[in-house]
């Protein structure tokens, strides 16, 4: 009896407490902290276009579901190349072809080659002139691409090339 007493009181008495956990190490502990003028010469309005989840990428996904007004109030005031491609788009999807054509005409003629969304631009144009019976300076958009990059969406602008071909026929 005395074992089922013993037995009694340790069920009904509260379980213990577990160990108190170890404290965990910051892991930037020994990082010093930053200069406050470490980054001044970044524009954080600048990265806010370009970083995931930035307007340039909401406006993307916009473009991409068909929702023109709201792509072209994100992009209103962003002076870039992708911009200008996106708005061009937004336009087209409107039904508004010859404002893309000039969007993009009048970027182009203003951007660097170099710019990651110079070949972008070009193929939209190529695009937008093909929409419009330009064939020829389509053409030579496509050419364009071919020499600034082989690489750029080569099997689109091959077959782009081959309809143009035999539209020009």
């Amino acid at each position: 009896t005395a074992l089922r007493e013993r037995a009694r009181a340790a069920a009904a008495a509260p379980p213990p407490e577990p160990p108190p956990a170890p404290e965990e190490e910051d892991p930037f502990a020994d990082f010093e902290a930053l200069d406050e003028g470490t980054f001044s010469e970044i524009d954080p309005e600048a990265l806010d276009d370009v970083a995931p989840g930035g307007d340039i990428e909401e406006a993307r996904a916009l473009v991409a579901v068909g929702v023109w007004d709201a792509a072209l109030a994100l992009t209103e005031g962003m002076d870039s190349l992708d911009a200008s491609v996106l708005r061009a788009q937004a336009h087209r999807g409107m039904g508004e072809t010859a404002r893309a054509v000039e969007i993009l005409r009048d970027s182009t003629n203003d951007a660097d080659e170099n710019d990651p969304a110079y070949c972008d631009a070009l193929f939209e144009l190529s695009a937008l002139y093909t929409a419009t019976g330009k064939h020829r300076a389509a053409v030579r958009l496509l050419e364009e691409i071919r020499d600034l990059d082989p690489d750029y969406r080569p099997a689109e602008v091959d077959a782009r090339m081959r309809g143009l071909a035999r539209l020009t026929q």
